[in-house]
């Protein structure tokens, strides 16, 4: 426990220091607009990656059907599925 309280002390300016240059920096540049997270302004669907995810699926399933349909045609040309047996007559 020492040792991580030793790394944390280890710091160049105390936690007051900090807080006073910030306060002070706000007060210098009259705003702190460059510090906000551009994340603020976008919508929920794309700070989620919803938009990402929701391309990702439609291109997979895109693919599945792509790969049945031509597995379908290629089976289908060799004549597999269907009734190939012979019945006896009497």
């Amino acid at each position: 426990m020492e040792a991580m309280s030793k790394k944390y002390k280890d710091q160049p300016n105390t936690a007051m220091e900090r807080g006073i240059f910030w306060i002070e920096y706000v007060l210098r540049h009259k705003s702190a607009e460059n510090l906000v997270s551009p994340a603020r302004d976008m919508p929920f669907y794309k700070t989620s990656n919803l938009d990402i995810l929701l391309v990702s699926a439609i291109g997979l399933f895109c693919i599945f059907k792509f790969t049945m349909l031509t597995l379908t045609i290629i089976l289908f040309a060799f004549g597999y599925g269907r009734n190939t047996r012979k019945t006896k007559t009497e």
